[in-house]
């Protein structure tokens, strides 16, 4: 929750039982969205208490803050998606941003449950991780630009994500000025991105 909070590659973090239980919470999902700007199909689900505990004692370990509470948590897939009609084909991409909706401060938690392709996830200035299945990425999706570096999947290449944002109930608001610091800096590097071959699906606002 912070500019140079610790942004480690976490191995193993669940068992064969925790994996299960996370592809049972998936697919008692009743709900979610599609975010056509990234190609980013996201559930909303309840994950099991014994999951939660785990990833709350690695977040915890990792940033040396024994308060941290697991907020908000999603699951995401990213995959080429063809429109209904057939007329428009989208493709994963995730260019430099914050988290700019939370009103706190938080520390990320982004582990990967499964994919076959490797895309490398970028935590400013240049700090790039490769994760596997079962390893987590740590970082402060508000005080942290992050994003993947620009990578074309094939039909059939996909990535699965939980994605854990972390509070600190003793923590006040983010301090003021703080939105507008980090949009001067993500605009430059989007446009570093963007030179660089990256692109959208649609509006970057």
């Amino acid at each position: 929750m912070r500019h140079d909070e610790n942004n480690v590659i976490v191995d193993d973090i669940l068992n064969q039982d925790g994996i299960n239980s996370v592809r049972a919470s998936i697919s008692r999902s009743t709900g979610g969205n599609f975010v056509q700007e990234h190609c980013q199909a996201n559930l909303f689900i309840e994950l099991e208490q014994e999951v939660v505990k785990k990833f709350t004692k690695v977040a915890r370990l990792v940033s040396g803050n024994d308060n941290l509470v697991l907020t908000e948590h999603c699951f995401a897939r990213y995959e080429n998606v063809t429109s209904n009609c057939g007329k428009f084909h989208f493709k994963p991409s995730l260019f430099p941003h914050y988290d700019e909706t939370f009103k706190e401060p938080r520390f990320t938690f982004d582990y990967q449950l499964s994919s076959n392709i490797s895309w490398p996830l970028v935590v400013e200035p240049d700090k790039e991780f490769v994760l596997k299945d079962n390893q987590a990425v740590t970082f402060s999706g508000t005080h942290q630009v992050h994003w993947r570096k620009p990578t074309l999947f094939k039909d059939g290449d996909f990535v699965e994500m939980i994605f854990c944002h972390f509070s600190d109930p003793t923590f006040g608001p983010k301090q003021e000025g703080l939105n507008k610091i980090m949009d001067e800096k993500v605009a430059s590097y989007r446009k570093a991105y963007f030179d660089q071959g990256g692109w959208t699906n649609g509006s970057t606002s």
